[in-house]
Formats: structure tokens, C-alpha cells, sequence
């Protein structure tokens, strides 16, 4: 589960399965609560951009970054994390094309979420 543009992967499968160790339910969960949640805070940081909300784009950024970490959406949690400094240091052209990517990369990490968890 690599992203073909910098090979990191989607998910880090090690982490997400220790998740699977707590309990079938707690990984279910999981899952169900960030599927729902990262697609809101995805609009919300599209918001941001529009309004060029630095610093609020920074802190949206930073959730962001930590939601992903704690289900194991690496890739996703790299693009939080560009999001953050690309807010602090002003370069919207930067977050355009994160957002650009974000979409994709959430849709396609969802996907294997599920898969995983069937």
C-alpha cells in the first residue's frame, strides 16, 4: 500500500494492526469515527485555504497530522504535516497542491482501511 507518487505508504500496517490487538471492535471503531471525522476536517482546512487563515490552517493542520497518526494513515499524517509548516511559512501555492493530492490520498486510504478490517 505505497503512494506511487513518493513511495510512502498509505497505511502503516504494523501500527494498524496493533490497533486490531486492542480488539476487533476498538480497530472497527476506529476506523468508523475517522471516516467520518477526516472528511470534515479536510473541508474545513479547503475553507481555510479559501480564506488564507494561516494560522488557523496551521492548527487544522496540525489535527490533522495527529488523527491520521493515531489510526496509521501515514501518508495522509505527511500531508498534515505539510499543511502545518507550508500554513506557518505562507505558501498557499504549496497548500493548493496539497489539497489537490489530499482528496485522493484520503479516498484511497479509506478504501484499504475498510478492506482491512472485512
Amino acid at each position: 500500500m505505497t503512494n506511487e507518487n513518493d513511495g510512502s505508504a498509505l497505511i502503516d500496517l504494523e501500527f494498524f494492526e496493533s490497533r486490531r490487538q486492542v480488539g476487533e471492535d476498538f480497530l472497527e471503531k476506529l476506523v468508523e469515527v475517522f471516516s467520518l471525522e477526516a472528511p470534515k476536517l479536510v473541508n474545513k482546512i479547503k475553507g481555510l485555504i479559501e480564506e488564507r487563515n494561516q494560522s488557523g490552517l496551521a492548527d487544522s493542520g496540525h489535527k490533522f497530522k495527529g488523527m491520521c497518526l493515531n489510526v496509521g494513515a501515514e501518508r495522509l499524517s505527511m500531508l498534515g504535516k505539510s499543511i502545518e509548516s507550508s500554513a506557518k511559512a505562507g505558501d498557499f501555492d504549496e497548500l493548493t497542491d496539497v489539497i489537490f493530492e489530499l482528496d485522493k490520498v484520503l479516498d484511497n486510504t479509506l478504501f484499504e482501511m475498510r478492506k482491512l478490517i472485512e
